[in-house]
């Protein structure tokens, strides 16, 4: 009973973490569109996809494989706390060579790069910013990974409000003073930043009120190897996730008119924090698949199979909900210049359904460390996805790119299926 009530205070406050993060990213991005004229929302959008690219290599695959040892370790406190004190010295090791690497290039940029960009006339001095950015977000996602590998989800809770507040208050706060794009680019810096510096102080106090303890020498030197090692397929399925969520948009960027990227962004960034509400069901639920045995694995099936019958029902109602109410609810709030993206985001739905399911399929192999069974058909995804946006956007525009998407999360959704049975199977 204890554990069932605790489970649903897990799930509780990871709905909650979502909704707000949602809700202060939608009044965000909308104050953002309506302060920013058509022009500079679509350079603000082409580069934001460029800085979430960028995002994604920094993690290197470090964060998510913290995330799964520090949950394997949940009975072994020492141990728990060796994988993260192992797993900071590594994303601050790498974190600090991508933050050179970003900056040599920005430096580059600015002195080699075209001198005049009509379309993008702010690009290079947003890239400085992205520099930043990169950091500070490769630290605070770590800080995330480690509270969900504890379930500690009212620390998750208030990183994300303090992250997507931050932007609202930061960003929005900068863009109205300074009236153009780059004081946006400093309040994102601000607000990130901010986070990062509040989840260190959650995570000390965690490591303090558990004494500090940590395991042998020769534990760390043997995981830290092993957490090192996990990151790498992690890291290659992450560059697929990566070029399936912003390559749509950089071609666009790229391929389009003017408008198009910003109606895409607007659509695929809605669609994309909807699915944060199957994402917060398969944070608090999927960590007990860490530990699958023989003795466990027909309970842990029936489990498996309730928690996904429960996160479709959801998905169908949201759906629902985008199908009756998206197109509206996007004109009143970003303004009838943004009216396509109200089109597109239903194209978006059958990407929005693929996605929810898959989320649980790939927490369930990541758990098992089975993250580079995903790789093959990762890369079948992204060959499909480049192929079909080059068919597709010159001619179609925003909707292509949204067709593209919805067809190339086929063939990872089947290759899932069919590996988290094996995974069950396998342990039999």
């Amino acid at each position: 009973m204890k554990k069932q009530i605790n489970i649903l205070n897990d799930t509780i406050l990871s709905l909650g973490s979502k909704a707000v993060g949602m809700i202060l990213f939608m009044a965000t991005d909308i104050m953002i569109a309506r302060f920013l004229s058509t022009e500079s929302y679509d350079e603000w959008s082409f580069f934001y996809a460029i800085i979430t690219m960028c995002y994604w290599l920094v993690w290197f695959g470090i964060n998510e494989s913290v995330r799964v040892f520090v949950a394997k370790e949940r009975k072994n406190i020492k141990r728990q706390n060796s994988n993260i004190r192992i797993g900071m010295k590594l994303r601050l090791l790498i974190s600090g060579l991508f933050l050179l690497l970003f900056t040599i290039a920005s430096i580059v940029f600015i002195f080699v790069g075209p001198s005049k960009n009509l379309r993008y006339p702010h690009l290079k001095e947003l890239f400085v910013c992205g520099s930043l950015l990169c950091f500070a977000n490769s630290l605070l996602e770590y800080f995330k990974a480690v509270f969900i590998g504890l379930v500690k989800f009212k620390n998750i809770f208030i990183l994300t409000l303090a992250e997507f507040g931050g932007y609202f208050i930061f960003g929005v706060g900068c863009l109205v003073i300074s009236k153009n794009i780059i004081g946006l680019g400093i309040g994102y810096i601000i607000a990130i930043w901010n986070a990062a510096l509040i989840g260190s102080i959650l995570l000390k106090k965690y490591l303090r009120e558990s004494k500090c303890q940590y395991a042998d020498s020769e534990y760390e030197k043997t995981i830290r190897w092993s957490i090192f090692k996990y990151a790498m397929p992690i890291f290659v399925v992450s560059i697929g996730s990566l070029l399936l969520t912003e390559m749509d948009s950089l071609m666009l960027g790229v391929m389009s008119e003017t408008g198009e990227i910003g109606a895409y962004s607007i659509a695929k960034s809605l669609m994309g924090k909807l699915t944060h509400v199957n994402l917060a069901i398969c944070t608090s639920t999927m960590t007990v698949f860490a530990v699958l045995t023989k003795e466990n694995v027909n309970r842990m099936r029936k489990t498996f199979h309730k928690i996904m019958l429960g996160n479709v029902a959801v998905m169908l109602l949201i759906c629902v909900a985008v199908l009756l109410f998206g197109p509206y609810v996007i004109r009143i709030l970003y303004g009838v210049e943004y009216s396509k993206s109200g089109i597109v985001i239903i194209y978006l739905i059958p990407y929005y359904c693929g996605y929810a399911i898959t989320i649980f399929m790939s927490a369930l192999l990541d758990y098992q460390e089975k993250a580079k069974q995903r790789v093959p058909i990762y890369f079948a995804m992204i060959l499909l996805n480049f192929i079909l946006n080059m068919l597709f956007i010159p001619r179609y525009g925003a909707i292509g790119a949204a067709i593209a998407t919805d067809f190339s999360l086929l063939p990872y959704l089947v290759g899932l299926i069919f590996l988290s049975q094996k995974v069950f199977k396998e342990k039999e």
